[in-house]
């Protein structure tokens, strides 16, 4: 386990991440057999979205968009850093190590968005009794 504050910063920033790539892959999967449920196995792939069930997808999505964009932006500022031959200084990189948090609540958020709007739609499409 990590001892300093910088270790258990990154630790529990990856899990966040982690858990948030984790939901987002789930409400898809919930989206789509609410959706197969709703329309039928054999016309599913035709039948459009349902406007409540596209809502909280595309909430998802941006989760899932966010997360690509933190592994992009995590690559350009470390490897801005590499190239450069910069020495590692903590004071210099605070903005590399505090912007991965941003990224994360963003997409916690939006995966949170998601989920309250697949709610709403469970209630709307009357899915939960």
């Amino acid at each position: 386990m990590a001892t300093t504050p910088e270790d258990l910063y990154l630790y529990y920033t990856q899990k966040a991440g982690d858990i948030g790539r984790q939901l987002a892959i789930a409400g898809i999967a919930l989206i789509w057999l609410v959706h197969v449920g709703i329309s039928g196995e054999a016309s599913a792939f035709s039948t459009p979205l349902d406007p409540e069930l596209r809502s909280a997808v595309v909430w998802i999505i941006w989760s899932v968009a966010f997360d690509a964009v933190q592994y992009l932006w995590g690559s350009i500022v470390w490897g801005y850093t590499y190239y450069k031959n910069e020495v590692y200084d903590i004071n210099k990189a605070k903005f590399a190590l505090w912007s991965p948090t941003v990224f994360v609540a963003l997409k916690l958020i939006f995966v949170l968005v998601g989920y309250y709007k697949l709610y709403g739609a469970s209630n709307v499409l009357n899915i939960v009794g």
